[in-house]
């Protein structure tokens, strides 16, 4: 999109700089739907960008956690699918970004992908990552060093005693900072 549009930062895409309330997601927390009106710049500059994407229904009720159970947190929503069956789930695209002053200019997205959509075995740390996306461009993966301190959160997964974001094979790991050890060791060692 930035190249696209010939700016350095997301928010100065049309995508971006075009949300009218500077936050696309539905008003109910519960449900994130790029199909807002709100969101409707932001699906302009994704369709702009990747031809042959469709926006479906996701359920992330069937997600797992890496320990095997179900995870809890699930929303429901949205999906960017990609033709190749890969999936986007967004938590919001911000218009100003977050943590501003990070190098990277703050971070103005959160993402999961789930590499082959709707196929098992939707497990976090196996085919669904989260990922954060900087002003900048750059997207770095939840649990990674970069990506911690992007958030301004002790998240980085060979350092946190948070089960959500740990990356192992212990009883109560949810695996949800495995993007980064992944990235980190450039393979699933766990």
């Amino acid at each position: 999109m930035m190249g696209h549009d010939g700016v350095t930062e997301l928010k100065d895409t049309h995508a971006f700089s075009g949300m009218g309330g500077g936050v696309c997601n539905s008003s109910n927390g519960d449900e994130y739907n790029i199909l807002t009106n709100n969101c409707s710049s932001i699906r302009e500059g994704l369709q702009n960008v990747f031809s042959g994407i469709q926006f479906v229904p996701c359920d992330e009720t069937q997600i797992k956690e890496l320990n095997g159970s179900k995870h809890s947190e699930t929303k429901s929503g949205t999906c960017i699918e990609f033709p190749d069956g890969s999936e986007i789930f967004s938590l919001g695209f911000q218009k100003n970004p977050i943590n501003h002053t990070h190098p990277t200019g703050g971070f103005i997205s959160e993402i999961y992908i789930d590499i082959n959509g709707s196929k098992n075995p939707n497990t976090w740390g196996r085919d669904v990552f989260w990922l954060v996306i900087a002003n900048n461009g750059t997207v770095y993966g939840t649990g990674s060093q970069p990506g911690a301190e992007l958030h301004g959160l002790p998240v980085y997964w060979r350092t946190t005693t948070d089960a959500f974001f740990k990356c192992n094979t212990e009883a109560d790991v949810v695996g949800m900072g495995c993007a980064g050890r992944v990235l980190e060791e450039d393979a699933m060692n766990y």
